[in-house]
């Protein structure tokens, strides 16, 4: 291994520049995120999770979707309660120069519900009429919910990220919530199987892991000066936070009609900062059984 062909460069330098492209590739994170869950012993994990599904259950017919996603995985909750089924996305960046900065949606009093199975026979699939609540996670009820809409990723000494700017958040989402459509219609070969178990209720939830500190923007309206479109920087508050509720907005292929009714809009989804991601985990698994409950009205 050490010996090397390459013109004007010695194999030392040759490794640690390999070293250094694949510290940068986010491989590592990947590989530590699975690890974590691997080891537990409530949990099915794995790496690298091919999917595909022929979507019928919305408003196009026959939409294909296919792909892998980084980290798939399904934990046992107590008492034999409902399944959380964890779609997961990993995302390196130098946590000393980034910084992903999240927006929060003002308005409106929709509750964009979470996504869930039901093995109750009278549903009997996607029921759109429970909700869910992690009060562990600090949301004791849906309005404690940050309802994050926009992402922009920052550099320390450069602004705003121009080679990605919010795409690669939104990717990161998009690449969580798109295997949902396989594991959620088709949850006997992606979940039960997995298991071997018999039918269960299952939360399905699409998670990005980041090394990027997150910070919620809070700002008010009236402070947006409409000629510039700028806020002065005593009118603005950041936040850090361990973990941020996203309302990811659904391709119309992503989403599930049900016999309780037409899919929503929007998916909730977790933004998790790496250094929180066992807690964040060891909560949502605490919660699901006593807070998965039914809609009130």
């Amino acid at each position: 291994m050490e010996n090397s062909t390459a013109k004007g460069l010695g194999s030392n330098e040759i490794y640690r520049d390999i070293y250094y492209q694949l510290n940068q590739a986010g491989t590592y994170l990947e590989d530590k995120v699975h690890s974590l869950l691997h080891q537990r012993s409530d949990t099915f994990a794995q790496r690298e999770f091919p999917y595909s599904v022929v979507n019928t259950t919305n408003r196009l017919v026959n939409t294909v979707l296919e792909g892998i996603v980084d980290i798939y995985a399904i934990a046992r909750t107590f008492n034999d309660g409902p399944l959380v089924c964890m779609s997961i996305e990993c995302k390196k960046v130098n946590p000393a120069q980034k910084r992903w900065v999240f927006e929060r949606r003002k308005t409106g009093d929709e509750e964009y519900p979470f996504l869930i199975w039901d093995v109750d026979p009278k549903v009997a699939g996607i029921n759109y009429g429970v909700r869910a609540i992690f009060p562990s996670l600090g949301y004791g009820h849906t309005d404690q919910y940050e309802k994050a809409i926009q992402g922009f990723p920052t550099n320390y000494k450069g602004g705003l990220d121009q080679d990605h700017g919010d795409r690669r958040i939104y990717d990161a989402l998009k690449q969580a919530n798109q295997p949902l459509s396989a594991f959620a219609g088709d949850p006997r070969t992606y979940v039960f199987n997995q298991l071997m178990v018999n039918a269960h209720t299952c939360i399905f939830l699409p998670i990005v892991v980041t090394t990027a500190p997150l910070l919620l923007l809070d700002y008010h309206s009236e402070d947006v000066d409409i000629h510039t479109g700028e806020v002065p920087g005593g009118k603005t508050k950041l936040v850090e936070r361990p973990w941020l509720h996203y309302e990811f907005p659904l391709p119309i292929s992503f989403q599930f009609d049900s016999s309780r009714g037409v899919a929503p809009r929007k998916r909730p989804s977790f933004i998790v900062n790496a250094n929180s991601f066992t807690n964040f985990v060891d909560m949502v698994i605490a919660d699901v059984p006593r807070y998965i409950l039914p809609l009130i009205g």
